[in-house]
């Protein structure tokens, strides 16, 4: 099923990110704004952008997965960092997000016989270093965006594997039960990615659901954040 509403959808959700610009001290305030005003540009420019795209981009052999770096800028997706063939990268959020993206592929592939996020060999694209201590990760109807965090509220996005399936899976959702992003059709959008958020760590880390944690997000709180 070809889906028309691509809606971005983040790891951290708005109202959470608006109660913080509300409350937060001076430096969270700041930070949070931006990244608010920021995701909205980015949704925005996206829906103006999907309709002159095609919905996926039918990957070629050995290019199954890429990563960008959009260098604290906000230009997507920025510059090639690696592509599985013949550029590599140190970065830890590029390995983090190439991996990532690859256990999401396996598990797909694996347990439900599905080529890519649509079904039909989409490459997954990513970019990370996006924009200055932007507080999120999201899909955004075509690929990953992530934020580094701004070290104090939130760790670098790329560091929790089941986040990255959670808004990867907002994809199979996209290509399959095409649910609007809003009320009750997007609270089932969200459910359905956390299942298959943890579901796809505990299968890439050999769990059984007894053994799992079941946290989504480990790891991504800062220091200033206790809970």
């Amino acid at each position: 099923m070809r889906n028309n509403n691509r809606s971005t959808c983040t790891a951290i959700p708005l109202h959470i990110l608006q109660h913080v610009a509300k409350h937060g001290d001076d430096d969270a305030r700041a930070t949070v704004k931006e990244t608010l005003i920021h995701t909205a540009r980015l949704a925005e420019d996206r829906d103006h952008a999907f309709l002159d795209t095609p919905n996926g981009v039918k990957a070629a052999p050995g290019e199954r997965r890429r990563v960008y770096d959009a260098q604290q800028k906000r230009s997507l997706p920025g510059k090639l960092v690696m592509d599985g063939r013949s550029v590599t990268s140190k970065d830890i959020e590029a390995l983090e997000a190439f991996d990532g993206s690859g256990a999401v592929r396996d598990f797909y592939a694996n347990a439900f016989q599905r080529d890519s996020i649509d079904g039909k060999g989409m490459a997954l694209v990513s970019t990370i270093h996006y924009g200055k201590k932007f507080d999120n990760a999201m899909w955004d109807g075509r690929q990953m965006v992530y934020g580094d965090g701004d070290g104090k509220l939130f760790n670098r996005f790329t560091i929790a594997l089941d986040v990255i399936g959670h808004e990867e899976t907002h994809g199979v959702t996209q290509h399959t039960a095409a649910l609007q992003y809003h009320d009750q059709p997007g609270a089932l959008n969200e459910h359905i990615s956390d299942a298959f958020g943890i579901m796809i760590k505990q299968y890439t880390l050999g769990q059984t659901a007894t053994q799992s944690d079941w946290l989504i997000g480990k790891g991504l709180f800062g220091p200033n954040v206790h809970g």
